[in-house]
């Protein structure tokens, strides 16, 4: 009797030493959908943004339509085309850098801890572009904040910021000129990565959005979230300890 109690002891401390464990290696998911954001705080200020239609739908950036691979920090994906990345627009024309602000539907409570982000590389050789006119990297996203909602996105709190490189569009020496489309070369996006806060049922993320002065369009191509195993709540510890307490008096009084 006493070796069995002994076991159960055991037992019990090692689920315990289990349950405490860190969260597994973390796994990029897409969101389940994305949506234009207007409430307290919104950087859209008033001002309509629309998705662009004719095939820069704003689900290109989750639904892994241009990557080469699967959804994965390492995998590159296609240069930026109608059908491959997203856009967001702003009514308000003009030059310089513009905003907008979205919500990304996690579909589920999740546990985040982090993002890889394909930019936009886009090159608009419509006939007659110069090549100062083609280079649209200029509307790739140039910093974002972060906010994360734990109640199905009805308030946000913030997560993290983070800059992002802008896209390389080659020239091939011909700057400002009208050339053939064979002196351009835009190359396969690779993913920028960033690093939050490990954050317990999360439902929702709101982005506020910078472009890189690209005019009143951002674009990019696609986005992952970080998910990991959610550490066990105390209760759960609490349960293991009692049955250890359980346990101990049980032999104390047999012994």
């Amino acid at each position: 009797m006493k070796n069995t109690h002994t076991l159960c002891l055991a037992a019990i401390a090692l689920a315990c030493f289990g349950l405490s464990g860190t969260a597994s290696a973390a796994t990029l998911v897409s969101p389940t959908g994305v949506s234009l954001y207007g409430g307290a705080g919104s950087l859209n200020g008033g001002s309509t943004f629309v998705e662009v239609p004719g095939g820069h739908e704003i689900a290109n950036v989750y639904d892994l339509t241009g990557l080469q691979g699967p959804l994965d920090a390492s995998t590159l994906h296609d240069p930026y085309t109608s059908g491959t990345g997203g856009r967001i627009r702003n009514a308000n024309a003009g030059g310089g850098a513009h905003q907008a602000s979205v919500i990304f539907d996690l579909g589920g409570p999740l546990t985040v801890n982090g993002l890889a982000l394909w930019n936009g590389n886009e090159d608009d050789n419509r006939s007659g572009k110069t090549l100062d006119e083609r280079d649209k990297t200029g509307r790739g996203i140039a910093s974002a904040d972060f906010l994360v909602s734990v109640d199905g996105g009805t308030t946000f709190n913030a997560w993290g910021s983070s800059n992002f490189a802008r896209e390389v569009f080659d020239f091939g020496g011909q700057a400002g000129t009208t050339v053939d489309q064979s002196y351009v070369a835009v190359g396969d996006v690779t993913a920028q990565t960033a690093a939050f806060p490990t954050v317990l049922g999360v439902t929702h993320i709101r982005a506020d959005l910078t472009n890189h002065g690209g005019g009143n369009i951002i674009n990019f191509n696609e986005i992952g979230f970080n998910t990991a195993a959610a550490i066990p709540e105390p209760g759960t510890f609490g349960l293991a300890l009692v049955g250890l307490a359980g346990m101990a008096a049980r032999r104390r009084r047999r012994t």
